[in-house]
């Protein structure tokens, strides 16, 4: 089965690809963030020639897609990135996109600043 990426107000194409693991994980990566589904991957067809009887354009022929057949799961597999606090060496996982406020180990607001070495005496 061809499976076609778009928007549900839109007519424009974001990819195509024939396997449902991967129709699934690109749906997934689209609306990464959203509390609405705006893009959804429809079924088009068994062949390649019956995906695009409106437009007369094979899907394989589309430039520019961001999925196509080439695609795999783990290009759309979210990326975790843990966080650690140059004061005290702890890691954690950050509950949002935006940086964190302070250390939950530490309390330190200056958890991604290292410290400062102590200058050096002129005496």
């Amino acid at each position: 089965m061809w499976y076609k990426f778009k928007a549900w107000n839109s007519e424009t194409c974001y990819g195509w690809t024939t396997d449902t693991a991967v129709a699934e994980a690109a749906c997934a990566w689209l609306n990464r963030g959203r509390d609405v589904n705006l893009y959804s991957a429809y079924p088009v067809g068994e062949t390649d020639d019956e995906a695009e009887k409106n437009t007369g354009c094979r899907l394989q022929d589309y430039q520019g897609l961001i999925i196509t057949d080439d695609s795999t799961i783990f290009d759309f597999a979210p990326t975790v990135r843990f966080v650690g606090c140059l004061r005290c060496g702890a890691e954690w996982l950050p509950r949002s996109a935006k940086p964190p406020v302070r250390c939950p180990n530490c309390g330190s607001p200056y958890w991604n600043k290292p410290r400062r070495t102590a200058a050096p005496s002129l005496m």
